[in-house]
């Protein structure tokens, strides 16, 4: 307090207006921290302002920094914002909002920006940033766009502030996201490559937006593997950026899934669910992709009532959004787990629901792979029709494609996965089938009811 009020003498004072009963109340068991009662501090700023004006910005400003020192950010923008200090204010929403947001805090980065006049945010490429990226993360891609061009617009001024470079890989970050969150796949990543590229040398922030911007629009382009090596460096940088690391982790998950190791995606699901958890971000849309992969998972392995409730949740938390390929996604990921119950009607419904949302997407083949999967699902034999195979969907949808004269390179292909995990699933086939052969396979799938059976049968 003597930083604030010019003189020495502060902490005994406030020791005695305690013991005196003055409205003071301590805010911790070591008498570092005080307050009014909230009424009698009104009443003193009232008088302070009726008998000292002159002196009320000042000592808001001195406020300010001294709670900048003692890393109160909240209470040092306030206080610079009623000192008059816009341009402190600004300087300070700049340098922590990230962190902030990042550990779940959008409401207190909202009302900082709330406290600037519209001309002041919109002239700070920084800012426009902070407004643009908070509603990229609630989903909200149509809102963001504008705070993206406000954002380059003030960045070409002049003088403006920030670091030039990282302004440019965050905006360029932003749109790619903006462009997969409105169902525009290819546009999405041809945007993150020049994110990317901009984004060498960058703090590791931007470093993580600009690889998970495009390392999820590889993911809605159907080019996992691509995808895979920027969504790790997104959890190797995720000291620096814990809701992105959810986001890569639940991409990441969706991947092993396909390449079969079922083990590897519990575990980085239920990891992006915890750290959402802990940064107070599991109440939102991205955290979705976390559950909608563990509903996957726990379906593979014949945990249905497990599996539904994670899909349910997914559906939920991806609704809150306004993004229609994540809840597309969502919905696709419970019809699986609705066919591998044996709920196909109630699967058909959350197809139908998924394919209006899809209308109008570009480019969005990771989905449309994933419609097609369930509705071969649906014209084919239950899952649990199955005797002595327990086959896992994605066996059986390489099962149906072996009726057929596809190599398994092709099959791979048509599969959009690799050519390693179809031969992997091919050998899985064959030993819960007890045979040897492509041939065998296929036989015995018809004698167990698991493929219609031949015209000649």
């Amino acid at each position: 307090c003597d930083a604030v009020t010019g003189r020495e003498g502060s902490a005994s004072v406030l020791t005695d207006l305690e013991r005196s009963n003055m409205f003071l109340v301590p805010l911790d068991s070591r008498r570092g921290w005080y307050r009014y009662h909230h009424l009698f501090g009104e009443l003193l700023r009232h008088e302070l302002t009726l008998e000292h004006p002159a002196e009320v910005p000042e000592l808001h400003r001195r406020a300010s920094r001294w709670f900048e020192s003692q890393g109160d950010m909240d209470e040092a923008i306030h206080h610079a914002h009623a000192a008059g200090d816009l341009d402190r204010a600004a300087d300070l929403i700049a340098g922590c909002w990230a962190g902030y947001e990042r550990s779940g805090w959008t409401a207190t980065t909202q009302r900082w920006l709330s406290l600037l006049p519209d001309p002041v945010v919109r002239a700070d490429p920084r800012l426009c940033l902070a407004a643009a990226l908070i509603a990229i993360n609630l989903g909200r891609g149509a809102s963001a766009a504008p705070w993206l061009d406000a954002a380059e617009r003030a960045a070409g001024t002049p003088g403006a502030p920030g670091d030039a470079r990282a302004i440019a890989s965050d905006v360029a970050s932003g749109r790619s996201l903006v462009a997969l969150l409105a169902g525009d796949a290819p546009a999405a990543v041809a945007i993150g490559r020049d994110a990317l590229a901009l984004s060498e040398g960058v703090p590791p922030w931007s470093r993580s937006i600009a690889c998970l911007a495009l390392g999820i629009a590889l993911h809605g382009a159907a080019e996992r593997e691509a995808a895979y090596p920027y969504l790790e460096e997104v959890v190797e940088l995720s000291g620096m950026s814990q809701a992105p690391a959810v986001v890569a982790l639940s991409h990441l998950a969706d991947t092993d899934l396909d390449r079969g190791d079922v083990a590897l995606a519990e575990r980085r699901a239920q990891r992006a669910i915890d750290l959402a958890s802990q940064e107070r971000h599991a109440e939102y849309p991205h955290a979705a992709g976390a559950h909608a992969a563990l509903a996957r998972a726990r379906a593979l392995r014949g945990d249905h009532g497990a599996a539904r409730e994670y899909a349910d949740r997914a559906v939920d938390l991806a609704r809150r959004g306004h993004s229609r390929p994540e809840t597309a996604h969502a919905i696709l990921v419970r019809a699986m787990v609705r066919v591998a119950a044996g709920h196909q009607d109630a699967a058909r419904r959350d197809v139908e629901e998924a394919r209006a949302m899809l209308d109008g997407a570009v480019g969005a083949r990771n989905l449309l792979r994933m419609m097609a999967v369930v509705e071969e699902q649906l014209d084919g034999p239950a899952p649990q029709a199955a005797t002595g195979g327990d086959l896992t969907d994605r066996e059986l949808a390489v099962l149906r494609r072996l009726t057929g004269d596809g190599s398994a390179r092709e099959i791979a292909a048509d599969l959009y996965v690799s050519h390693n995990t179809v031969k992997t699933q091919m050998r899985a086939i064959y030993r819960k089938l007890g045979v040897a052969t492509r041939e065998d396979a296929v036989a015995a799938a018809r004698e167990r009811g698991l493929l219609p059976r031949s015209l000649s049968g």
